[in-house]
């Protein structure tokens, strides 16, 4: 009985592990201003930590007036968890 615990237990850690390592992604079509600054990507899927910072660089591009509440809490989310609650320099 042990042995299928401790197997058990084992495969639940590998699949912790496999999602922690997966990387999250984003459909950028879902979300107007982020999919009008992914022009020079070939896909519409985006990881979030590289659609936060592709929101930084491309920030000239952005009218956060505009932006619909569901992309502006999309952009809220990454700031905090990629950039300690601060986008584009300031406290989001």
């Amino acid at each position: 009985m042990r042995s299928q615990d401790s197997a058990g237990a084992k495969s639940e850690a590998f699949e912790i592990e496999t999602l922690r390592a997966c990387k999250m992604t984003i459909d950028g079509r879902r979300f107007e201003q982020l999919h009008e600054i992914m022009w020079d990507f070939r896909h519409p899927f985006i990881e979030e930590e590289t659609a936060f910072r592709l929101y930084e660089a491309r920030v000239k591009y952005l009218d956060l007036n505009l932006m619909k509440q569901g992309e502006l809490d999309l952009l809220r989310d990454l700031s905090n968890r990629f950039g300690d609650g601060y986008f584009n320099g300031e406290k989001i």
